[in-house]
């Protein structure tokens, strides 16, 4: 008979070492650790350094690691990296607020307003990451923001109550299709026809009302 059992399996250091280089990684993520025992904790290592961007036509200094240096030279340049990247990739918050910049920039061709040709030689270069201006407005936002945003577009939005619409349909209805003269007679016809039911009943279950007036003799 063919038994199953679980076996706990651990991942080797080597697994963590691309993601020590570039975020906080926990010690108990790799091995766990005895009861009683500290916690340490591997910080990616930071320098300041100098980064351009085309799109922005800015320098910035940021703090950066050298891994992300390496993969900006391998994309050539900051917007290319930003641009063709996932965001799980870059990681970063600051990375994620100046890649909608970008795209703010070239769906809004407002990169280089003084220089007409240098905008067109940058949005055509850039042209295969072009989004529409209400979706760009979305890209890297945190989920507090991003919340936000959505309460605001919410609240200048007044819905209208069903209501006044159905009434407005109701007499384009009546507009395009009056009713006839038999209909009006028929209409007329039932709505006798109901009084009489409705009056007799009454009259009828006043008899054997106990409460009801008795009729003057």
């Amino acid at each position: 008979m063919i038994q199953l059992h679980s076996i706990y399996a651990v991942k080797s250091i080597a697994h963590y070492v691309k993601f020590i280089k570039y975020t906080v990684v926990d010690n108990h993520d790799i091995v766990t650790r005895y009861k009683g025992e500290n916690a340490k904790y591997w910080w990616p290592c930071v320098k300041r350094s100098v980064v351009y961007s085309e799109i922005l036509d800015k320098y910035m200094e940021l703090m950066v690691t050298e891994r992300a240096l390496t993969l900006i030279d391998q994309h050539y340049g900051l917007d290319f990296y930003l641009l063709k990247n996932a965001y799980a990739d870059i990681n970063s918050v600051l990375g994620f607020k100046l890649k909608r910049e970008m795209l703010l920039a070239l769906a809004n061709q407002t990169l280089y307003p003084d220089q007409p040709h240098v905008r067109r030689e940058i949005t055509t270069k850039y042209q295969q990451f072009m989004m529409p201006p209400e979706e760009v407005e979305w890209i890297g936002l945190t989920l507090d923001e991003a919340k936000m945003k959505q309460k605001k577009l919410e609240e200048l939005v007044q819905p209208e109550p069903l209501k006044y619409e159905f009434r407005s349909q109701l007499l384009e209805y009546l507009e395009e299709n009056p009713p006839s003269d038999d209909t009006r007679k028929t209409g007329n016809s039932d709505v006798s026809e109901n009084e009489e039911a409705s009056s007799s009943g009454q009259s009828w279950l006043q008899k054997f009302n106990p409460f009801g007036k008795k009729p003057s003799t």
